[in-house]
């Protein structure tokens, strides 16, 4: 469930890797829901994978109502998971297993571990690693990465909202009303602690797969989110990912 807003460059370089390292013998499906991008009539779909669906509102909402509408999708789909994500993410090679892992040893939300991973402190990939090398967007550093964190143990603590899977059910269970998971009321920022806080009252836990690496750009649709202590370890490309498609501006 990949939300939008503009800066379609990165949508398109986390589907891409979301296509290119999905866990073998599973169907993957994704959903982009957009919020009223400006830009959304200037995209060119044909460069995109297939196996997608897209969705755009005809007004401004937020980030909530998008990832609501993206779960409404999963629930229909019946999938077994869903992970709710933002546009600006890159998956890694191996990022699926350790999060069913999580989930499997009593976990009941969980989110991997990343080079920015915003107010979470605890989900900052450098503490996990042995010896901490650059952190960038390219296929090396992040495949490189990812193999370093193989064997890493699961462990319970809040994540941020960049990236959220749950089973389907779970998500299903823990919704805020009948049609919305997350509090409509946050529509851009502390989603992810209202939910957490909501299902910790009901006895359920969150915490990290620090086996799973997601690359994060972080930002790009809040450019003024970059001005926080919490983004340390955001990343723009120069000459990668997204030369073929450059974000505007």
């Amino acid at each position: 469930m990949i939300p939008t807003y503009n800066h379609f460059a990165y949508a398109r370089a986390a589907v891409r890797s979301l296509v290119r390292h999905a866990p073998r013998g599973a169907t993957v499906e994704h959903i982009v829901v957009d919020d009223c991008s400006p830009e959304w009539d200037a995209v060119d779909w044909r460069t995109w994978p297939g196996g997608g669906r897209r969705v755009r509102f005809g007004r401004r909402g937020g980030l909530t109502r998008s990832w609501n509408a993206g779960l409404r999708f999963a629930f229909e789909r019946r999938s077994d998971y869903v992970v709710c994500t933002n546009s600006d993410v890159l998956f890694s090679p191996g990022w699926f297993e350790p999060l069913v892992d999580a989930l499997e040893s009593g976990l009941d939300l969980v989110g991997p571990v990343s080079n920015a991973p915003g107010h979470a402190a605890a989900q900052d990939v450098r503490l996990y690693l042995d010896a901490p090398s650059e952190l960038d967007d390219s296929a090396r550093s992040i495949g490189a990465t990812a193999r370093a964190l193989r064997g890493k143990a699961p462990l319970r603590s809040r994540i941020n909202g960049f990236f959220m899977m749950a089973r389907t059910g779970v998500w299903r269970a823990g919704r805020y009303s009948r049609r919305c998971v997350f509090d409509p009321a946050c529509r851009m920022a502390g989603n992810e602690d209202e939910l957490q806080a909501r299902w910790s009252a009901l006895g359920r836990t969150a915490g990290i797969a620090t086996a799973s690496y997601i690359f994060h750009y972080r930002s790009v649709s809040r450019p003024e989110g970059l001005q926080v202590r919490s983004a340390a370890g955001a990343y723009r490309p120069g000459i990668g990912v997204l030369d073929a498609f450059p974000p505007r501006g």
